[in-house]
């Protein structure tokens, strides 16, 4: 009898599903942090980059996300339904993920360096469109890829929670990268772009684009997915509408993005506008607030507690009350930030307790996501008998995707009703512009965060029916590891 060493026994597990390598596990989370990067910077600062930097019209930028949406909300759909009906030697995402790379750092590039006069705001607002319209493609192509793969690396539940582990940590590091680059060197009181924010942009690119691209090298797909067979597209949809758990889970999907989206974006606002800080005066010493410095450990701190309980909590707690506890927060952090804004021009510390909850919300939030996707579409997996990752990747985005346009259309919509003015200059924008940037991001984002804490108690995948359900799962799964067998088996000659 024929034994097998230890890398075939390895290359037989992970064919079958039942093992990650740490070295998988890895890669995956590498490739996935430089996406992140890029795209978390893009959609965090571009908006602030027009407007305060090249000095664009705030309206019309804010309709540009509008037009925007159009593309951005049809696109992941498509992508999702060519990536899972893909067959190629490589798998159904890996192709799209290796050879997207290059473009997408390129289009990211783009995004820095407009083409048309910056005296003309219709010019800019086109240029605007055409830089998002290029990165957004190569974002959805790229991103639908590593939205769907997790699930198609392994079939093994507690091997997807120790992918989704290693994930968390490379994603933590990738928000703090995309949120201190570009507030450090653009926050500066100024209309003056930092001589250093464009190369640095460069390097990004360059990085970013070299972990997608050799990681991609290091990653496997389960073969049996490619078996399925082709499905149309609007059949996909229908079936994808008949899981009502999944629609509830959207309505979450969507309050996230547009809390992360309102947060990100309007970070730069409140602390080059409101407070008007110079960050890199801060990092210098020429300007200290010791109170900033404070509120950002708090903030640091809600952001740990957060996903501490994500985390180490879920088997206790269950996806539902995480998800509970997280949105609530948030909605309680935005109702404190929204009480103590104005008071927190000269002092940080008030508007700092609405931050503990809020970025303790967000984090929790974040965190569970992937659980609960998971969850949405293993039922799907019982209804249908096929993972359709890609499909509800799709139709995630027609949700999703909207929520980034309008959480930056209402937000410049906004504070350009309350009298913004696009120069940044210290001491420019009056008492009441100021108010309205506090408005803009705090009451939209509050309103759908307690809504979806009200909606989520509906949420029914949780307690004993569902994990009588899971264990049905893992059933299916093991059918199709003992289907796949053969060809595994054929692979490594037992």
């Amino acid at each position: 009898m024929n034994r097998m060493s230890d890398s075939e026994r390895q290359t037989k597990e992970e064919c079958l599903g039942e093992k990650l390598s740490f070295k998988s596990m890895f890669s995956f989370s590498l490739g996935n942090m430089g996406s992140a990067l890029m795209s978390g910077i893009v959609y965090a600062s571009i908006s602030f980059y027009y407007t305060d930097k090249l000095l664009a019209d705030s309206k019309l930028i804010g309709w540009g996300w509008i037009l925007f949406m159009v593309w951005n909300t049809i696109n992941d759909p498509i992508f999702g339904h060519i990536t899972d009906n893909t067959r190629h030697k490589l798998g159904r995402r890996i192709p799209y993920i290796r050879y997207g790379a290059i473009f997408y750092g390129i289009s990211f590039i783009f995004c820095w360096y407009p083409i048309v006069p910056l005296n003309n705001d219709w010019a800019l607002m086109g240029n605007f469109l055409i830089v998002l319209f290029l990165f957004d493609t190569m974002f959805s192509i790229v991103g639908t890829c590593y939205y769907c793969l997790p699930n198609e690396m392994t079939t093994d539940p507690e091997e997807r929670a120790r992918l989704g582990v290693v994930n968390t940590i490379l994603w933590i590091a990738a928000i703090g990268i995309q949120m201190a680059v570009p507030l450090v060197l653009l926050v500066e009181g100024t209309s003056e772009i930092n001589p250093m924010f464009k190369p640095v942009m460069i390097i990004i690119a360059i990085i970013s684009s070299a972990l997608i691209f050799i990681t991609s090298f290091f990653l496997k797909e389960n073969e049996f997915a490619q078996t399925q067979d082709s499905e149309p597209f609007w059949e996909g949809i229908k079936k994808t509408l008949k899981n009502k758990p999944f629609l509830i889970f959207e309505l979450s999907s969507f309050s996230l993005t547009l809390v992360t989206q309102t947060i990100t974006t309007g970070i730069f606002y409140y602390l080059s506008d409101v407070l008007e800080v110079d960050l890199m005066a801060l990092i210098t010493g020429e300007q200290v607030r010791y109170d900033l410095g404070i509120s950002l450990l708090i903030m640091l701190a809600g952001l740990l507690v957060g996903a501490g309980i994500a985390i180490f909590k879920i088997k206790t707690l269950g996806v539902k009350k995480i998800s509970l506890l997280s949105f609530g927060s948030c909605a309680v952090g935005f109702a404190i930030f929204a009480l103590t804004g104005m008071k927190s021009i000269e002092n940080a510390y008030p508007a700092s307790i609405g931050f503990f909850f809020l970025t303790m919300g967000a984090a929790g939030a974040m965190i569970i996501l992937p659980a609960v996707t998971g969850d949405v579409i293993d039922y799907d997996e019982l209804l249908t008998g096929e993972r359709r990752e890609g499909a509800y990747a799709g139709f995630n985005a027609i949700v999703t995707k909207p929520a980034i346009s309008l959480a930056n259309w209402a937000f410049l919509s906004l504070i350009d009703v309350f009298g913004y003015k696009e120069n940044p200059i210290s001491g420019q924008q009056t008492a009441f512009a100021k108010l309205g940037i506090i408005i803009a991001f705090t009451l939209i984002p509050a309103f759908f965060t307690a809504i979806t804490t009200l909606i989520y108690k509906w949420y029914p995948l949780h307690g004993e029916w569902w994990r009588k359900k899971k264990i049905q799962i893992n059933e299916l799964h093991n059918q199709k590891r003992e289907k796949y067998k053969k060809t595994c088996g054929n692979r490594n000659k037992i």
